[in-house]
C-alpha cells in the first residue's frame, strides 16, 4: 500500500477531514519506499516496560 507524504487536514466541527493527500516520493518519510516496498525497513515488535510474553508450555 502506498503512503502519502503529506496529508492536508482541516477541522470540520469537531472532527478532521482530509482535503487532499501527496504520494510524492520524499527521502526520510514512509513514502520513499512506495517504488520498492521490499526495501521498507521490517517493523520491530514493541511490549510495554516491564512486560512479559505469555507462555503457553504450563499447564492449567
Amino acid at each position: 500500500m502506498r503512503e502519502p507524504c503529506r496529508i492536508k487536514v482541516i477541522q470540520d466541527g469537531k472532527w478532521h477531514r482530509i482535503k487532499g493527500y501527496d504520494f510524492t516520493a520524499k527521502p526520510g518519510t514512509p513514502s520513499e519506499y512506495n517504488d520498492d516496498t521490499s526495501q521498507r525497513p521490517k517493523q520491530t515488535p514493541m511490549l510495554p516496560a516491564e512486560s512479559d510474553v505469555f507462555d503457553a508450555s504450563f499447564d492449567f
